[in-house]
């Protein structure tokens, strides 16, 4: 359960994460990356959200299981990778 949990305590393991987490903060900018956590991969997008005065007062982020969609894109490409070696044997 990570509702409530600050930011700095959710990712004080993933300093790259919480560097880009800072970012979309401080300047509003939206955030898209395909990300690492553990054994799992995940689709996440970070959007800064803004007050009546367009200053960024919050974050809203939605992260997305995608592990065997990036697990089947690795497998595809190293058999692609055989097959190229095959054929020039």
């Amino acid at each position: 359960q990570v509702v409530g949990m600050s930011i700095y305590d959710l990712y004080q393991a993933y300093p790259e994460r919480l560097d880009m987490l800072k970012k979309v903060l401080s300047e509003g900018k939206t955030h898209r990356s395909i990300d690492k956590v553990g054994e799992c991969y995940f689709d996440a997008y970070v959007i800064g959200l803004k007050n009546e005065n367009n200053e960024v007062e919050g974050l809203l982020g939605i992260s997305v299981d995608v592990t065997e969609r990036v697990l089947l894109v690795q497998e595809n490409r190293d058999n692609e990778e055989k097959l190229r070696q095959q054929n020039y044997e």
